[in-house]
């Protein structure tokens, strides 16, 4: 998928703290981007550290450590085996490690290290906040404004396999896709509509990941990989403005695209230091003002 940049953050500020807003803004919106691309996992301080890859090994690849939310859609039809499968699974997002030697130089501009030789890494769920619903799964039907609340009693998430889905190579390396499972054990089948999970990877010899977000759209429409390459599509071309509808099957799915920007804007929450930045910024300002007004 194609790496989408959704939210951005423009503060009201006068005209004396032009400056200071414009550094204010940039603070606060690394975090924000949402991402079509592989989730990436890199050593910081001995923590595992999320951020985007970006059309890996093609002309657009990419790196940064601002992501926290990323997409992907669950197709009816499954992936497993019958005897694994769940109602709805995916693949997307994967994850991704630079090599320590290969992608040496990557990791450098990141202010990153490469992940433990022969590491395994896992994947499990947190319990989350998002627009006053709390859980481990969210849902919205995608009908009226989002409103995400926690899924009905049966519902269940899981990823195949959770622990040690993929073991980092001798420099780090790591390409991996555990399969995510969205299942309903009473009612049938999961209800069609967008699903959020805050997962966090553990690395071994690291500190777990902080964590980060997935949109995830349902919908019994979807069976194929086909039937999901082809609805991007035309989630891309809503979104960029070359079509009114996102339509796939005779449905049209712009509800995903709301859906995304919403979870993008509620876990826009300034980080420490940019709070801290904001303080200091905010500081000098008035110390401009203050001189400025003896002048």
């Amino acid at each position: 998928m194609k790496s989408r940049f959704l939210f951005s953050y423009v503060p009201r500020s006068a005209s004396l703290f032009a400056g200071i807003g414009a550094a204010l803004a940039a603070a606060l919106v690394a975090g924000s981007a949402s991402a079509h691309s592989d989730v990436l996992l890199v050593d910081v301080g001995g923590k595992a550290t999320i951020g985007a890859a970006e059309d890996i090994g093609g002309p657009g690849q990419s790196f940064d450590l601002d992501a926290k939310v990323f997409e992907g859609i669950l197709l009816a039809g499954g992936l497993l085996p019958p005897h694994l499968a769940k109602d709805f699974e995916g693949d997307e997002p994967g994850f991704f490690a630079l090599d320590a030697v290969a992608g040496g130089a990557d990791l450098s501009t990141l202010g990153a290290a490469a992940l433990p030789a022969g590491a395994g890494v896992s994947i499990s769920l947190t319990s989350f906040s998002l627009g006053g619903g709390a859980g481990e799964v969210l849902y919205w039907s995608g009908v009226g404004a989002p409103a995400f609340e926690p899924v009905a009693a049966g519902i269940t998430f899981g990823f195949e396999p959770a622990l040690n889905f993929g073991t980092t190579g001798a420099g780090g390396s790591l390409d991996a896709h555990p399969i995510y499972q969205l299942d309903d054990g009473v009612a049938g089948k999961p209800a069609d509509g967008v699903y959020v999970i805050a997962p966090s990877i553990s690395v071994a010899g690291l500190g777990s990941s902080d964590p980060f977000y997935l949109v995830l759209l349902v919908d019994q429409l979807i069976v194929s990989e086909d039937d999901a390459e082809e609805l991007e599509e035309a989630l891309e071309a809503y979104h960029e403005g070359l079509a009114p509808d996102a339509l796939f099957g005779g449905k049209n799915f712009a509800f995903y695209e709301e859906a995304v920007e919403f979870v993008e804007e509620a876990v826009a929450v300034p980080e420490p230091a940019a709070l801290a930045l904001a303080a200091t910024a905010l500081a000098w300002g008035a110390i401009g003002l203050r001189g400025r007004r003896q002048d």
